[in-house]
């Protein structure tokens, strides 16, 4: 018995755990177009356009060169966080340059790998809307 209620105990803790390759989460919570602004404000965000349900942020310069954006969906009770980074490095092949385009984050699980930093700043804004978050690959 005692087994079986450790396991009900814990066993949220596994489900929504951040797994290699995941790029989307998902915050359980009630929040207001303000409030999730507000946060995004004070994490070094603007927010580009007026929709209330889906919205992109700016691109904030991030410690390596490179910008990460983040895109949101916002339902009744949850929050959708995803994220795009693109390389501010170009390269010029036989004279011709060649531009990078936004891509989309992903969880890596070696601290070394660049999408690393981009999904910790995404799981801290996470943070900072609810606790009860949810990982997803899709």
């Amino acid at each position: 018995m005692k087994h079986l209620l450790l396991f009900v105990l814990l066993f949220p803790l596994f489900v929504s755990a951040q797994k290699k390759l995941d790029n989307t989460i998902i915050v359980d919570t009630v929040r207001t177009i303000k409030e999730v602004k507000q946060i995004l404000f004070n994490n070094g965000y603007s927010v580009e356009g007026n929709d209330t349900s889906f919205f992109v942020t700016s691109a904030k310069q991030m410690k390596t060169a490179s910008v990460l954006r983040l895109m949101f969906a916002k339902g009744d009770s949850t929050i959708i966080i995803k994220g795009q980074y693109k390389l501010q490095v170009e390269l010029s092949l036989f004279g011709v340059p060649t531009t990078n385009d936004f891509e989309m984050v992903e969880n890596r699980l070696d601290k070394h790998n660049i999408n690393y930093e981009y999904f910790a700043e995404m799981n801290k804004i996470a943070k900072q809307l609810g606790s009860k978050i949810t990982y997803l690959k899709q």
